[in-house]
């Protein structure tokens, strides 16, 4: 096995992987439990002020469901290929100096730049669009938060300009609703980690899986 397997593969997934995983199951898990629980406290005050704006800021959470299915596989997928080539890049790296003497032996200083050249730079191709789609998943997040804000104000200045609420209730309920954006914001945020560490996971298990 030993005479077969790279030394980065292993070193990838014994060090870079089991704490990306150790880091979201010690705080991730404690981040997840905390935004819930405030989500649901300030729901249930929202519709203890007003049921009808209440109604409006639930609108917002079917489009982050959506936007959350559709980043996911994506993000899983590409997650997955980046830490693919981080184990070829350690390997690639661990190879080029263990092998040194070998290298200059057989004169194959330039084949082997050049293959470490082309490993970083699918590397770097594959965490670009990476960042991208997290770059577009978090702000359309943001975007549906602020629109639900910019309802809420209108509907309900529309109710305290005709008595039907009182100024005061607004003001809480819209300090609820610009309040409990940040959570939800937060919740998309773990979801979007979550699906990343799956491939870390799915590494880790593969290894010690294997006899």
């Amino acid at each position: 096995y030993y005479n077969t397997t790279p030394v980065g593969y292993i070193l990838a997934r014994v060090m870079s992987d089991t704490n990306k995983i150790a880091s979201m199951v010690s705080w991730g898990l404690m981040d997840v439990f905390w935004a819930l629980a405030y989500v649901i406290f300030v729901f249930c005050s929202m519709l203890m002020l007003n049921v009808r704006l209440a109604l409006i800021i639930m609108t917002v959470v079917p489009f982050i469901a959506v936007l959350t299915l559709y980043f996911q596989n994506k993000i899983l997928r590409w997650n997955r290929k980046v830490r693919s080539i981080n184990s070829r890049i350690t390997g690639a790296y661990n190879e080029g100096i263990t092998g040194a003497r070998t290298s200059k032996t057989m004169v194959i200083e330039e084949k082997n730049f050049k293959d470490f050249r082309g490993i970083t730079d699918e590397m770097y191709k594959a965490s670009v669009h990476t960042s991208m789609l997290n770059a577009i998943y978090i702000p359309s997040i943001l975007f549906f938060s602020s629109m639900a804000a910019a309802l809420v104000l209108m509907r309900g200045g529309y109710l305290v300009m005709n008595d039907m609420i009182k100024f005061g209730t607004l003001s809480a309920f819209v300090s609820y609703a610009l309040g409990i954006f940040e959570p939800i914001q937060q919740l998309a945020r773990l979801a979007a980690d979550f699906v990343s560490t799956q491939a870390n996971i799915e590494r880790v298990t593969g290894l010690l899986e294997r006899e």
